[in-house]
C-alpha cells in the first residue's frame, strides 16, 4: 500500500501579499508519495501553485483563500499525472498554515502535521487522514481494531489522489485527536 512508500518532503515559509490586499505568513509542508523524479516534480507543482494562488487571491476569507489554494494545487497534480502511467496513489500531504491579523489558520490534507509550541509545551493540532483514523471516524473498525491493522498507516487522504474531489480540513483540532470526539475549530 501506499503507507510503505517512501516520502520527498519540501517545505517553504514567506511573506505573502495578496491582490486583495492581505499580508500572510505562510508556511507550507508538502510530502510527497515516492522517491522519483514525478514525485518530487508533483512536491514542487504543489508548492508552487499554492504561493501563486495565494498571491494572486482575490478571496475576501482566509479560510476560503486556503482551501482555494489546495484545491488548485489537487487540479494541478490531477492533470499532470493524468497524463503519465503508473501514477495509482501519486500525491501529497500537504500542511499550510498562514497567520494573518495574529490568527493562526491551517489547511490541511494527509499525515504531513502541525504543531503549536507554547510555554515548554508541544500541541498537535491537526489529525493524520490514514486508513485507521478514518474508519474508526466513520464507524467502520473500533479503536482497537484499528491499533493492530496492517493497513492502519496508510493514507487515506491527499492531494492528487484519483477521483477528483479530496476532503481538506480547515481549522486546528485542539482535543485529544481522537476522530470521534475531535471538533475541527
Amino acid at each position: 500500500g501506499q503507507g510503505s512508500k517512501s516520502q520527498e518532503a519540501r517545505c517553504v515559509s514567506r511573506f505573502v501579499h495578496t491582490q486583495r490586499g492581505f499580508d500572510l505568513n505562510v508556511a507550507i509542508v508538502v510530502d510527497s508519495i515516492g522517491n522519483t523524479a514525478t514525485s518530487r516534480r508533483v512536491g514542487q507543482l504543489i508548492l508552487d501553485t499554492v504561493i501563486q494562488h495565494l498571491y494572486a487571491s482575490q478571496d475576501d476569507d482566509i479560510r476560503a483563500m486556503l482551501r482555494n489554494a489546495l484545491w488548485s494545487a489537487h487540479q494541478a497534480v490531477q492533470k499532470v499525472l493524468g497524463n503519465l502511467e503508473d501514477t495509482n496513489w501519486m500525491g501529497a500531504s500537504v500542511t499550510l498554515s498562514v497567520i494573518h491579523a495574529g490568527m493562526l489558520y491551517i489547511a490541511h490534507v494527509g499525515n504531513t502535521r502541525a504543531y503549536l509550541i507554547r510555554d515548554g509545551k508541544i500541541q498537535q493540532l491537526t489529525m493524520d487522514h490514514v486508513l485507521a483514523n478514518e474508519m474508526v471516524g466513520t464507524g467502520n473498525w473500533t479503536a482497537d481494531d484499528a491499533v493492530d491493522h496492517p493497513r492502519r498507516a496508510e493514507l487515506a487522504r491527499c492531494l492528487g489522489t484519483p477521483g477528483g474531489r479530496v476532503e481538506i480540513d480547515i481549522g486546528v483540532r485542539l482535543d485529544n485527536l481522537d476522530p470521534i470526539t475531535s471538533e475541527l475549530l
